[in-house]
């Protein structure tokens, strides 16, 4: 597995170097929040969401996904959902593949480090 590093990781990378991918085409953090999360499924109703992924760090399971993931799936949903996508990468990973997606731990999102300090 090769780490595409864009951002700089202040945790050890062994952990995401060993997260286990089987059955999933990504792994990502999520938001734990709750507002966080029930705003975005109800905003991207009808689509049925387990958790709102952040698109940030993603782990890509490759072999799965080029048997999975059709592209005209995803052009079809921004088509018909383009007025509504706020974070238009998340949403569309969250919609079509939140089932499919597995967890990272929340540190893996700057998102948590913004609430810390916010809230």
């Amino acid at each position: 597995m090769k780490l595409f590093q864009l951002v700089y990781i202040a945790y050890p990378r062994e952990e995401l170097y060993e997260t286990d991918l089987t059955g999933y085409l990504y792994a990502a953090a999520y938001h734990d929040k709750l507002s966080i999360n029930e705003v975005n499924k109800l905003r991207l109703t009808p689509y049925d969401i387990k958790a709102y992924y952040n698109s940030g760090v993603l782990l890509m399971n490759l072999d799965e996904q080029r048997g999975s993931i059709d592209e005209r799936d995803i052009f079809t949903f921004v088509a018909k959902n383009h007025a509504r996508l706020v974070m238009p990468d998340q949403d569309i990973l969250n919609a079509l593949y939140s089932k499919k997606s597995g967890p990272l731990m929340k540190r893996y999102t700057i998102m948590i480090h913004v609430f810390t300090v916010i809230t």
